[in-house]
């Protein structure tokens, strides 16, 4: 890590070289670790242009770049660990551990491909929840906001508290709050839901009233949604199967 005296920040960079100036003096040529933030704008990512961090960008993850720069020992800081993470099934980021998966041409502007998946062919963030489909002939992953997404569109029909889910979200009577994808969390009875609750809420109704809690359950088999809500009269909880957008069969 490099200390930046004028703007009292720590950069991250890797150490090429290091020379003496004279017999006190010493330097190091180093190529800087960019986040994701500082991506300039007009950034070429295969056929797409983009600017700054996109939504495949861990929190933690870093880019490797030949941006050079020559810096006096005297700034360094201290050693860190940026591990290069193997889309191949190698390396999964720990939490608070630095990581880089792409490159960055600072001449051309380019950024090195990374694989896609899901049916929205958008890269997978590390720190986020990526879903297999078990299937033999299938075998292809999926976000998990993909799959809450596609299950709310199939409970479109679905009236919950009077009126259709889908025209609810549509109209803008109701707002989805909390984070799609979080950690597991134990039931009672042993198992675990993968994923976290989601609660729509009216700006006026009382919250019971307007209730909606949505879990992926990935330990029955087939994998299931497991919905609670409020029916208009009191809460009830129905389950819903999780269908792999690719090949369209429950995912086992």
């Amino acid at each position: 890590m490099v200390y930046n005296a004028h703007n009292n920040r720590i950069r991250i960079a890797q150490i090429l070289e290091i020379r003496a100036a004279d017999g006190r003096e010493l330097y190091a040529l180093v190529a800087w670790m960019l986040s994701p933030d500082n991506l300039p704008e007009n950034t070429i990512c295969g056929k797409s242009f983009i600017e700054g961090r996109q939504s495949y960008h861990g929190n933690q993850e870093l880019i490797c770049s030949n941006q050079g720069g020559i810096v006096h020992l005297a700034r360094l800081r201290s050693q860190i660990c940026v591990k290069h993470l193997d889309e191949l099934g190698g390396f999964r980021p720990e939490p608070h551990q630095w990581y880089w998966r792409q490159k960055f041409d600072c001449f051309t502007r380019e950024l090195s491909h990374i694989k896609t998946v899901c049916t929205c062919n958008t890269p997978a963030n590390p720190e986020k929840i990526l879903i297999g489909c078990s299937n033999v002939e299938c075998g292809e992953w999926m976000h998990y906001r993909c799959l809450f997404d596609d299950m709310l569109t199939r409970l479109g029909g679905e009236e919950i508290n009077g009126k259709h889910l889908q025209d609810r979200i549509v109209n803008g009577d109701i707002r989805i709050s909390g984070n799609v994808e979080q950690a597991s969390m134990p039931l009672s009875d042993g198992s675990t839901l993968y994923g976290t609750n989601f609660s729509i809420l009216d700006d006026m109704g009382s919250p019971a009233e307007n209730y909606f809690v949505a879990t992926l359950n990935l330990v029955s088999s087939p994998a299931h949604w497991r919905i609670t809500y409020w029916n208009g009269i009191r809460i009830q909880t129905d389950t819903v199967p999780c269908l792999c957008l690719l090949c369209g069969q429950a995912i086992p």
